[in-house]
């Protein structure tokens, strides 16, 4: 990815919001990494700036994604980076960054495409049934508050994608059937207004202002779905979702619960 033009793109987008450079992140951007999460929490272990710090990759070796999985991260045919920002945010925030950042995905994929992306709650983007991108946010801990000084956002979308492993049977790319919408279509452009939409919103966090945009394009609101709670398998049907982002659902037996966490399947019988 090229920095100058990344750089550029964000300053451009943050400054026709009328925001200072005070938002502007330091971009580090690599050719091939083990993974982007990684290498922005080791930047965090030596760097006592607030200041957001973006890390950029072609290529991951070993991406990271949910419950230690690895997040498939082939050369040139993805975008996969992980923006830090920090601040004196609450436990309760720090669980809202997964659903605002796939909230900002899909609407840079509806604004660069023709594909209507939907969020799998809690941290996928999918298109036409298949899983596009992938989101796994880690909180960055102030050891002497015991609270969190900031989170690591990270992210990696398929974009044209189109060999994936045997093990990887639900996946495709924003690309596969959905040509780009603008004749200068680029990574660079399209990674900018995802970081500039997260940035713009952080500070608004804890007021929940992507939520609706979230509730709108829930990929489970209406299906049959299982779930893992307390080493028990439950199943039920997705209600929808809540104005804090949890997943609401009524079980098979009529109780209606809600979910912060956890892993949800689409039940297939």
């Amino acid at each position: 990815m090229n920095k100058e033009l990344l750089d550029a793109y964000i300053k451009n987008n943050l400054s026709g919001k009328g925001l200072s450079g005070l938002y502007f992140p330091e971009t580090i951007c690599l050719t091939i990494t083990d993974s982007t999460n990684v290498r922005v929490a080791e930047a965090c272990r030596n760097r006592d700036s607030s200041y957001p710090l973006l890390i950029t990759a072609d290529c991951q070796t070993a991406g990271k994604g949910r419950l230690n999985r690895n997040f498939y991260s082939p050369d040139k045919t993805g975008v996969y980076f992980s923006l830090f920002v920090g601040g004196n945010f609450d436990f309760s925030d720090i669980i809202k960054f997964t659903p605002l950042a796939a909230v900002c995905v899909s609407k840079a994929i509806e604004k660069f495409s023709d594909a209507k992306p939907m969020i799998k709650w809690v941290n996928d983007v999918y298109v036409d049934d298949k899983k596009v991108c992938g989101i796994l946010c880690e909180s960055v801990l102030d050891g002497a508050r015991n609270a969190p000084r900031g989170i690591i956002i990270g992210i990696g979308v398929n974009l044209t994608t189109k060999d994936f492993p045997n093990e990887i049977s639900n996946a495709a790319s924003v690309f596969g059937n959905n040509n780009p919408n603008e004749k200068d279509f680029s990574k660079e452009l399209f990674v900018s207004e995802i970081i500039s939409q997260i940035l713009e919103e952080a500070p608004y966090i804890a007021q929940n202002r992507h939520i609706s945009y979230y509730k709108s394009h829930s990929y489970l609101t209406g299906k049959n779905i299982e779930w893992i709670k307390q080493n028990e398998r439950h199943s039920g049907k997705c209600l929808g979702i809540g104005d804090n982002g949890e997943l609401i659902a009524e079980t098979d037996d009529g109780e209606v619960i809600e979910l912060i966490g956890g892993e949800v399947t689409v039940r297939t019988k």
